[in-house]
């Protein structure tokens, strides 16, 4: 396809510019030629035009294609034409073009004719029908500026074949209606086919001028008689034209079609009354295509409800015998739109800031299409739509809003109840409460409630809490049901405040501008996110012949008790923790270690408890506890990690990794310490006394080893103090097997501060670091940093036999040199048998002894008996745990054992050298009694923490109702704490700096070096004296101590009667703790000679006189009478 593009720049409107181009044949032979147009973008009416559409070309033949262009209007035009011949080719044209619009203006002064523009009517734009039917004349119209007489003109037919032929001309009037002279120029055709003279004339004011037109055509056309009536093509117009309804004094417009079927043109003429109401465009005019539009219009009087009815008719090629007839109908009538009622708006009484809504009707009574629209309306009220438009007999119906902005209504709510106490609620459960919303005011209220915190923004209200119905309307002396649901989410006290808002209607969540929440209900609510505690913890042996790492403060630091506890407690929702528990190594070995884990519920709501791998228990009532057992046997060698899922509830989840070690009987332990750390705490700067703690290390293997202390570290962090901070008593020695020896440590601080030192100790070929820190502080409460451990026994189980009332026992503060006396209760469980029990006491010279009474004896059957634990304390200040262990077994089964064995003995021989002689051959019996099962040992451990603290330290240490409350100390101290001032932290440098001024005078004084030089050598005085004592002196001090008896004296004789009396109390039996002797050992003594039974019973006084106190309250428990045979 061949493009050809055109531009024709600029053209006055109303102008016509012409462009030409060649269009050749170049084939050989004759071609048909069709222009095709886009209907869409080049319409018939258009503004560009080709003079033919259709032309036939031989060989070597061309043709001028004409293309005008004729503006309407002032804008850019675009557009393009096809031209296709009978082979298909096409040929693209692009015509473009910019209209432009000329104005002059007209003057009294006289003006040259060259400065003159001309320019088109009607000087002013029109678009529309408007704008289209300009140029038609309106009798019943306004009166234009300039009018023609007439529009359209029929020059009927001329013979173009006779020469000198005369032209057909007609005349036109011009009629200027202004007030001022016009200078009409009128366009020339570029066909010169129609001529107007004069071409230009001025016309003066109110003045009229004829012209001629003639018409000359040069191109011979289709012609047909007057008197023709066969040729005329068919065609269809429309009979009746409904024009549509429209305002008196004001033009209607429509369209119609006069269609055309066949290949001739068609001729039409319009021909109208002589008055006419309607104007048609084109008036005349030839149908070359299928159709030609018809456009109409209409202008009524200024009466209302006019209809207009006239005939037209319309003439076909000139011959007026082929002749239709067209009706022309209008009706005319002024808009009118009827409100419902009756004009009247009547709002129901509104809040300040509020809307009320009221329908409002409007009905269309016309048969106009009205737009419309409201004006001068108050500020107080609103139409949905404030202009649109209503259809003709249609009914519109919109919103009217009123919203008052002056408050002269009174309105308030009132809540019953006016506080919400949900109370206790589990997390992530759901609880509901109500409360009746009243109003009682004369309005209906459009409320919205709001949650606000009242104290600490504490939970989240916006999720947690819902409140339903939250945004409603209540309408006036009515009342609505609030109800309040509530989930908590965050384990705190929830304590907020309902208030509301009011919205601006019913029907919208917007609220009134600058206005204050109303208070209406307080609500309360305590959320519980219940957990678990473990409250205490319990193991004992079964047939375990090592047993002190077993101990309940050895359990709670390597099950690391606090560390869980503080997990459980802090654990959130969908949180999951682990802990790794390292428990203690042990050799390989056939018994078992029972530990009980008493889980307590600390919340008033129960909790869900599931564990992996043991059990899985439903929910625990509050405030009651829940046993876990967890059973370990040394049996595998090799470390064991055994996972444990802690389920809480809640998806919170606690996973416990518990390491297992066994041990072969050649290996050596890696780990020999019972802790780490030792933390001395807050150490008060002015303590006299030296504090101690004690430190075990543990020897399970079954060789001696030696172990060594390297305090290297050690003495460098005391040089860099330039004094004693921390020392090591014992710094290396021999711990035997299956034992455990305490270290002893010291810390003195003479700075403030934080110490810490870490230093190796070697145990064989293994070695492990210890840590050692403390602070010194000027405040003389000491601050212990010893966790808290719950005392009872929790081991009441039928498990193990025996129940201890206490399996630990505190002791927070006693003196060096002293002793307390604690009371211990062991209930036997076995309901047939008897319990034999002994106690394993370790003697711990240096720093405390531990003296539990009876040592040895038997539980009777579901029998409870009491045991004097007694704690004499050396000359160490120190914190010190002991793990005292008792072993149990059952002495009835014992019995049984041994009377099997003596059977058995008895039986096989008896049957020793008996045979008997069969068919079969001899027959040797065997003895058909069996030997029965040895009775199971069982191991519980007795813990024992003190802190001992020296006695010069006491008024600082302890209160005075504690030291009343003291056993009196074996140790004679002499206070001078008189002597002896405290300072505060702040006042030590002060002090410093004064003595450093102080010092350095002295040394650098004369005196000083005289002094120095004379006591090079010093002389040796007599400080003490011994007086000496006669023999009525002796015994007056002798017989006061019987009128004054001694503090210790007093001390025990007031610790037996408080023994019996809780025995008396409690209705305890006391049978096991009297010394029963053998009578027939009594009954031997009376029987011998006076003199032999006299020296007898001076060798007993003489060897009981040569054993202090001490040492008899040791050996009371080996003058025991029970008769019982430990293996």
């Amino acid at each position: 396809m061949k493009v050809i593009k055109l531009d024709y720049g600029d053209v006055e409107i109303g102008k016509t510019a012409m462009k030409t181009i060649e269009i050749w044949n170049e084939s050989y032979k004759e071609q048909i030629y069709q222009v095709q147009r886009d209907p869409t973008t080049n319409p018939l009416d258009y503004v560009f035009h080709l003079r033919s559409y259709t032309w036939t070309l031989g060989p070597d033949e061309k043709f001028l294609c004409e293309i005008n262009y004729r503006p309407l209007v002032a804008s850019k035009n675009v557009d393009y034409f096809i031209i296709i011949d009978s082979n298909g080719t096409c040929l693209k044209i692009i015509t473009y073009g910019y209209a432009i619009e000329l104005y002059g203006y007209c003057s009294s002064v006289s003006i040259k004719k060259d400065n003159i523009d001309s320019f088109t009517y009607p000087w002013k734009e029109k678009n529309g029908f408007k704008g289209y039917l300009r140029d038609v004349i309106d009798t019943l119209g306004d009166i234009p500026p300039v009018s023609l007489s007439r529009h359209y003109f029929n020059f009927g037919q001329v013979d173009v074949n006779v020469e000198n032929i005369q032209k057909i001309s007609h005349s036109i009037c011009l009629t200027n209606h202004t007030n001022s002279s016009l200078l009409i120029t009128w366009e020339k055709d570029t066909d010169e086919i129609f001529n107007i003279t004069p071409s230009e004339m001025l016309i003066h004011a109110n003045q009229s001028t004829l012209f001629e037109l003639t018409f000359n055509p040069n191109v011979k056309s289709h012609s047909f008689p007057v008197t023709s009536n066969g040729w005329i093509p068919q065609y269809e117009i429309p009979q009746t034209i409904i024009m549509p309804p429209c305002v008196p004094s004001y033009p209607i417009y429509t369209t119609f079609l006069i269609k055309k079927f066949g290949h001739l043109p068609l001729m039409f003429q319009f021909v109208s009354p002589p008055a006419s109401h309607f104007i048609v465009k084109p008036m005349l005019g030839v149908i070359y295509q299928d159709y030609q539009i018809i456009v109409v219009g209409m202008t009524s009087k200024p009466q209302n409800e006019q209809i207009y009815v006239e005939r037209w008719t319309i003439y076909f090629n000139g011959n007026t015998k082929n002749e239709s007839y067209i009706d022309f109908k209008g009706y005319a009538e002024y808009a009118n739109i009827v409100f419902s009622n009756n004009n009247v708006l009547n709002f129901p009484t509104t809040m300040s800031g509020c809307q009320q809504f009221l329908q409002l009707g409007m009905r269309n009574v016309t048969r106009h299409r009205i737009k419309y629209q409201f004006y001068q309306l108050p500020p107080e009220l609103d139409m949905q739509h404030m202009n649109g438009e209503i259809n003709a007999n249609d009914i519109y119906h919109q919103e009217c809003t009123f919203s008052p902005t002056e408050s002269n209504v009174d309105y308030d709510f009132e809540a019953t109840p006016n506080e919400l106490n949900f109370g206790e609620l589990e997390y992530n459960n759901t609880k509901m409460l109500s409360f009746d919303l009243i109003n009682s005011s004369a309005v209906d209220i459009y409320y919205k409630l709001i949650c606000t915190h009242r104290n600490w923004p504490l939970g989240n209200i916006e999720e947690d809490v819902k409140l339903h119905p939250l945004s409603e309307t209540i309408f006036s002396g009515s009342r609505k049901k609030i109800i309040v649901s509530i989930t908590p989410r965050t384990a705190v006290y929830y304590e907020f405040v309902i208030q509301y808002l009011i919205r601006i209607s019913f029907r919208s969540d917007v609220l009134v501008a600058r206005q204050s929440p109303i208070q209406i209900c307080n609500v309360c609510c305590m959320c519980i996110l219940p957990t678990i505690k473990v409250q205490n913890i319990c193991a004992f042996g079964y047939n375990q012949n090592y047993s002190m790492h077993i101990s309940k403060q050895f359990l709670w630091h390597t099950l690391q008790i606090n560390r869980l506890n503080k997990n459980l407690g802090d654990i959130l929702p969908g949180e999951k923790k682990a802990i790794n528990i390292d428990l203690f190594p042990m050799l390989i070995n056939e018994g078992t270690i029972l530990i009980k884990w008493i889980i307590i519920n600390p919340s008033t709501l129960p909790v869900s408890l599931a564990l992996k791998r043991i059990k899985q228990c439903s929910c625990k009532p509050p405030k009651e506890e829940t046993v876990i057992g967890m059973s370990i046997r040394y049996t595998l060698v090799g470390k064991t990690v055994i996972c444990w899922d802690l389920d809480i509830g809640h998806d919170r989840h606690i996973i416990l990794n518990v390491i297992i070690n066994c041990l072969t009987e050649s290996q050596s332990q890696d780990y020999f310490l019972s802790t780490a750390i030792i933390n001395f705490g807050n150490i008060y700067f002015g303590n006299k006394g030296i504090t101690y703690r004690a430190h075990w290390i543990f020897n399970i293997t079954n060789n001696d080893l030696p172990y060594t202390i390297d305090t290297n570290n050690i003495y460098k962090i005391n040089n860099d103090y330039q004094c004693r901070v921390f020392s090591c008593l014992a710094k290396n020695g021999i711990i035997k097997a299956r034992t455990a020896i305490p270290l002893l440590f010291s810390f003195q601080p003479r700075m403030f501060g934080a110490y810490k030192v870490t230093f190796p100790i070697t145990m064989g070929d293994k070695t492990q670091e210890l840590t050692l820190k403390g602070e010194a502080t000027f405040d003389f409460r000491s601050i212990s940093t010893r966790k808290t451990i719950p005392s009872y026994c929790a081991c009441k189980t039928p498990l193990f036999p025996a129940y201890f009332s206490v399996d630990c026992i505190d002791i927070c503060c006693i003196s060096t040199h002293n002793s307390i006396v604690k009371m211990l209760l062991i209930y036997n469980n076995l309901d047939f048998d008897a319990l034999a029990y002994e106690w394993k006491c370790h003697d711990n010279s240096k720093m405390l002894d531990v003296d539990v009474f009876p040592r040895k004896g038997i539980l009777h059957p579901n029998a409870v008996q009491s045991f004097r634990v007694k704690v004499y304390t050396k000359g160490y200040s120190c914190r010190i745990s002991i793990q005292i262990l008792c072993i149990f077994f059952n002495a009835t089964k014992r019995r049984d054992y041994q009377r099997s064995i003596i059977k058995y003995n008895i039986l096989n021989q008896e049957l020793e050298g008996q045979f008997t002689i069969t068919e079969k051959g001899i027959h040797v019996p065997k003895p058909w009694l069996k030997i029965l099962d040895k009775p199971e040992q069982y191991y519980k451990t007795l813990s024992l923490r003190s802190s001992i603290y020296p006695v010069e330290d006491e008024n600082i240490r302890v209160t005075l109702l504690e030291e009343l409350k003291a056993s009196p100390s074996n140790m004679i101290f002499f206070d001078d704490s008189k002597n002896c001032s405290i300072i505060k932290e702040k006042e030590l440098y002060v002090v410093t700096f004064i003595l450093e001024g102080l010092l350095w005078d002295i040394v650098n004084s004369e005196r000083f070096k005289n002094i120095v030089e004379n006591n090079l050598i010093p002389k040796r005085n007599l400080y003490y004296s011994q007086f000496m004592m006669d023999l009525s002196e002796r015994r007056t001090l002798v017989r006061r101590s019987y009128i004054s008896p001694p503090l210790t004296l007093i001390d025990s004789i007031l610790e037996q009667m408080l023994f019996m009396i809780v025995h008396d109390e409690f209705s305890l039996k006391i049978t096991h703790l009297i010394h029963n002797e053998d009578v027939r050992h009594r009954n031997y003594i009376k029987m011998l000679p006076k003199q032999k039974r006299t020296d007898l019973e001076n060798n007993f006084k003489e060897a009981n006189s040569t054993s202090d106190d001490e040492d008899e309250s040791h050996s009371q428990h080996l003058r025991t009478g029970f008769r019982v045979s430990f293996v």
